[in-house]
């Protein structure tokens, strides 16, 4: 028998309960899986901070399929986005460092000596954050926080119909396309970051209502691959403002940096308009079609 337990991407909406109890159900899973991530703190910290960030994340999604504006469930999301926080410092240094890590063999010229050397700085920077922030004070305030949470879930003001809940798969996928329609026509990394965050969430509603078979499935992939863009996209945006403020190159070999991280930018924008235009091109009709299929006449 198969005792392994379901990762956070496994998790998803029994469409057998009423809408309100389901969501209660998957939330409450979630922050099972986030106490036992903190439970292995102690012997893998990075890989238990990361585990329980994740679970942030995709519980800020549920709130968001239940509550697209996040007016009724605003409270709980800025608590579980405060929580994210105790444990990202270390996660954005070392985020920064591979960032660096990965450019400097592409640099040519003047840009070449000071990235590297911006590598090793960002390495040792990354290796004090997470010593600074692996310390278990941090993981008992996101414990106690992520408790509190789970003892609330029972009074959330979450709707008894799956109507609803649909309305906010489809929300998230209309602002996903909205926002990057809107990032790469202005190619504004903050506008391009913004539609990430909608594009995670639709990748999680997909999961949670897990009701359009393969095509689902290819979705899900093609989300997950568009993710990683904007991801990578993003990433080199933080470098260059991280570079800027470092204090450590000259005039001359920030500009030689600067053309290096546009042109990447431009390059992975190229991508993140194919894999946008693969997903967002037929207006979700098949997936709307499947949802309602499995989803659309249960009652509440």
């Amino acid at each position: 028998m198969d005792a392994r337990r379901p990762t956070i991407g496994e998790h998803a909406l029994d469409p057998s309960l009423p809408a309100d109890e389901a969501v209660r159900v998957l939330a409450r899973a979630l922050l099972a899986d986030m106490t036992h991530a903190l439970a292995t703190f102690g012997a893998a910290p990075a890989a238990a901070a990361h585990e329980t960030r994740k679970g942030i994340k995709a519980l800020r999604a549920l709130l968001r399929l239940a509550d697209p504006a996040c007016e009724r469930l605003g409270g709980i999301d800025r608590r579980l986005r405060s929580s994210a926080d105790l444990l990202a410092g270390a996660r954005e240094a070392r985020v920064l460092a591979e960032t660096l890590r990965t450019l400097a063999p592409r640099a040519r010229g003047a840009a070449a000596a000071p990235l590297a050397r911006l590598a090793r700085w960002a390495g040792e920077r990354a290796t004090a954050a997470e010593a600074e922030a692996f310390e278990h004070r941090r993981v008992a305030q996101a414990e106690e926080a992520l408790n509190e949470i789970g003892e609330s879930i029972g009074g959330w003001p979450v709707p008894g119909n799956w109507s609803a809940l649909l309305d906010g798969a489809r929300h998230a996928a209309r602002r996903a396309r909205r926002r990057l329609a809107k990032g790469l026509a202005r190619r504004d990394a903050d506008e391009l970051h913004a539609a990430r965050r909608w594009v995670v969430r639709h990748r999680y509603h997909l999961g949670f209502l897990a009701a359009a078979g393969r095509h689902r499935q290819t979705r899900r992939l093609r989300m997950q691959d568009l993710r990683d863009l904007l991801g990578r996209h993003h990433d080199l945006h933080d470098a260059r403002r991280a570079i800027t403020e470092s204090g450590l190159v000259g005039i001359t070999e920030l500009a030689a940096i600067e053309r290096l991280v546009t042109k990447e930018q431009r390059r992975l924008e190229k991508k993140i308009c194919r894999a946008a235009n693969r997903l967002f091109g037929g207006r979700n009709r098949r997936l709307t079609k499947a949802l309602k299929a499995n989803f659309g006449q249960r009652a509440d």
